[in-house]
């Protein structure tokens, strides 16, 4: 199966409406779809794995966002599956110029149902025409994926249609991170923060430069942690993430600082770049060393006061 045949088996779905109920849908999709071959099942799901991919867009997400409240339940990825499901030509039109979500207005119950079906058919299809043609024997199409690759030609036409009909825009300009660059200049800026990072069962803290910037770069950084908490000097909450993902943050105005610099980061936009961000055990040796310091100044402070 090629890209044409794909869309060409869609469009027929779609002429083939429309759909008094869900039912209606799937009986077409299964007619339409029955009389393909187990290895143009594979393709097919090959074929819509790279279209729903070039659909994770920031883009496309935050236009979908802004119009979330109106449309059906239901995540970005249901959205995907309804608009792959409504052919070519609607597809590359929001793909284009993600501010057409705006007039969006065929996005109903029943379409979010008929695309979360199509996305999936060749499964289920795929499963029962293997116990059908199989002596019985059940197919699944996870397991066989992998020793059916998608013909190089056709991966390469979809990627150049891609690119042709919807270029992705350039990558934004993001805030580099600022930083000291030793512990002692970091300590006397009087402007940290302390980052307690768990991943594989360890807990490691760090001492960072604040900034809205360094924070998302941090987080980036450690986009595998299972849990990380940031708080400031004086050890207050400032935010908890799982990975790169903010659960709670002291603010919205921080959080939306941050999210300018991160939300690139979470969509591969921009790689998050290092900095100068030492762990707390190699920053602890330099603040005993202060507060000894300091200890020593007060003693001899007390030691010049005169006696009452």
């Amino acid at each position: 199966m090629n890209k044409d045949q794909f869309w060409k088996i869609i469009d027929n779905i779609n002429q083939s409406g429309p759909f008094a109920d869900e039912d209606g849908y799937k009986e077409c999709v299964l007619n339409t779809l029955f009389p393909c071959s187990f290895e143009d099942l594979l393709d097919w799901h090959h074929i819509m794995t790279l279209y729903d991919k070039a659909l994770d867009r920031r883009q496309l997400y935050e236009k979908f966002k802004e119009r979330e409240p109106q449309f059906p339940r239901g995540g970005f990825d249901d959205f995907q599956f309804w608009l792959l499901s409504r052919g070519k030509e609607a597809y590359f039109d929001i793909l284009r110029d993600p501010e057409r979500i705006k007039s969006i207005s065929e996005y109903t119950d029943l379409g979010q149902r008929q695309g979360l079906y199509l996305h999936f058919v060749s499964d289920d299809l795929y499963y029962h025409k293997h116990h059908l043609y199989k002596d019985g024997k059940p197919g699944y199409l996870p397991s066989d994926i992998s020793s059916h690759p998608l013909d190089e030609q056709t991966k390469k036409d979809i990627q150049e249609e891609l690119q042709r009909e919807a270029p992705p825009l350039p990558p934004p300009i993001v805030e580099k991170p600022q930083s000291p660059s030793s512990i002692k200049e970091l300590i006397e800026s009087g402007n940290y923060l302390h980052a307690y990072v768990e991943r594989d069962n360890e807990v490691t803290s760090y001492v960072f430069f604040n900034s809205p910037g360094n924070i998302a770069h941090f987080l980036g950084n450690h986009c595998l942690a299972r849990y990380t908490v940031i708080t400031d000097q004086q050890d207050d909450f400032v935010l908890d993430s799982d990975g790169y993902y903010i659960w709670h943050c002291r603010g919205d105005q921080l959080r939306a600082e941050i999210e300018k610099t991160l939300a690139p980061i979470q969509w591969d936009e921009v790689k998050p770049e290092q900095f100068f961000c030492p762990t707390y055990e190699e920053v602890k040796p330099y603040l005993a060393q202060q507060a000894d310091k300091s200890e020593k100044q007060g003693q001899k402070h007390r030691q010049k006061e005169p006696s009452r």
